[in-house]
């Protein structure tokens, strides 16, 4: 069409991945040497019973030393949609000048979950007054477990909070029977679309004195890429909280499995939030200006500067790790509470007495993190960013139609960039090489 070459298009792709998580739905006999009458020491050998003799009786006379098993085996069919459309003229302005000009529209879909077993933590709807307590100094070798435990119906509920809500923060399209209150505001989704996916690209080639000897080439153009990892979907099916129980006895028979104690871990459980919440799609930044002439005997020299620039590229974080130093403020002085517990990070070491986080205290953080109640968790964002410049430089000759000698200088300057959230980022700022 006169100086003009137009092209259109669009592509439209769907996903769908089926998955079990192959968990212990099938049940496990863990069998121990408990009951050992003599077990064996370094005092008494041979006249004692060995571990592995007993382990063996037990399982011959049908003692188990824990039963285990999953309610459900998780099965996780995540679906996605994409849709993108484009358009570009290519213009020949003048004999010596072309502009390239367009764009491209994309809509990356969130996940959904064909089963509707798909849920997720939302701080956006996590409530501080339904949250737990956190067990002190006082409760000893269970400091820093939750206050919580199973009431006769079976039941999770604490011990100083009768509002106590233990799927606090979690949000599902299709909530958990009996479950009321999280259900999530985003459909059959876990986060929000985003449909602002414009990506204009532009260039041009020109030859500034007619002789065909000249080349200036310029370019822009964004990038964007869906971000999703749908394994993500997937794992906040198969590590989150909600539909599936796990079922553990002590001291039980084969005969009755479930007959024995139930056993019940007050831990805080380990959040999920693996579906982007405010979701922005990945996009890369790229331009670039480059001058090429050919000179004498077919030497041609080419001369040129590239960069990108990454936003909103995706990565994992820990939506629920303390703000640093907070635990100074927990001292033997002036301890934390929570609830009517005393939380302390000072204890002895070497005689001394320090406030200080290690090995010994570490769960005691459960009460001073953002969403009590949960341990550190996976979160997946589009925060981080990335740069990239380039001087590249290429001297070249052909010398037969098959051959060509070719000098290349090519110097990089890298920059990649996490923004600072104080609690759970940090700062990388000075990775920058030559290359």
């Amino acid at each position: 069409m006169g100086g003009h070459t137009f092209k259109f298009g669009a592509v439209y792709y769907h996903y769908n991945k089926n998955e079990n998580a192959g968990g212990n739905n099938a049940a496990t006999f863990a069998i121990n040497a408990n009951g050992n009458p003599n077990a064996c020491n370094t005092t008494n050998i041979p006249n004692c019973t060995f571990n592995f003799e007993q382990n063996w009786a037990n399982f011959l006379l049908g003692r188990v030393g824990t039963f285990s098993q999953s309610a459900l085996d998780l099965t996780a069919n995540i679906m996605d949609n994409q849709f993108e459309y484009y358009a570009q003229d290519n213009w020949r302005v003048k004999s010596n000048l072309t502009i390239t000009y367009g764009f491209r529209h994309s809509f990356f879909r969130q996940p959904t979950d064909a089963n509707g077993m798909l849920g997720q933590f939302d701080p956006a709807f996590y409530d501080p007054t339904k949250a737990p307590c956190v067990l002190g100094n006082a409760a000893g070798i269970k400091a820093g477990q939750l206050d919580t435990s199973l009431n006769t119906s079976g039941q999770i509920v604490s011990a100083c909070n009768p509002n106590f809500d233990p799927l606090n923060g979690y949000i599902f399209p299709h909530p958990p029977a009996g479950v009321t209150g999280h259900k999530s505001p985003f459909g059959e989704k876990v986060g929000k679309e985003y449909n602002r996916g414009i990506a204009p690209r532009l260039g041009l080639a020109w030859d500034p004195w007619k002789n065909g000897k000249n080349s200036i080439r310029a370019g822009f153009g964004m990038f964007y890429h869906n971000g999703q990892e749908f394994g993500n979907a997937e794992n906040d099916i198969f590590l989150g909280s909600g539909f599936n129980t796990n079922l553990s006895v002590t001291n039980a028979t084969m005969q009755n499995p479930t007959g024995g104690t139930r056993f019940f871990s007050a831990a805080a459980p380990q959040l999920q939030s693996r579906v982007p919440i405010n979701y922005k799609y990945p996009c890369t930044n790229q331009w670039s200006l480059d001058v090429q002439r050919e000179m004498f005997r077919g030497w041609i020299f080419d001369v040129g500067y590239y960069g990108n620039n990454g936003i909103h590229l995706p990565g994992f974080i820990d939506r629920n790790q303390p703000a640093p130093g907070v635990y100074l403020n927990c001292n033997a002085t002036t301890p934390c509470k929570s609830g009517t517990n005393n939380i302390s990070f000072t204890h002895n070491i070497n005689g001394v007495p320090m406030t200080v986080v290690d090995n010994s205290n570490t769960s005691l953080l459960n009460a001073i993190r953002p969403y009590v109640g949960w341990n550190g968790g996976n979160a997946f964002e589009e925060i981080y960013t990335s740069n990239y410049h380039s001087f590249q430089k290429l001297d070249s000759k052909t010398i037969q139609e098959q051959h060509a000698v070719q000098h290349l200088l090519h110097l990089v300057t890298l920059l990649n960039y996490i923004p600072g959230r104080p609690q759970y980022r940090q700062h990388y700022a000075g990775s920058r090489r030559p290359a």
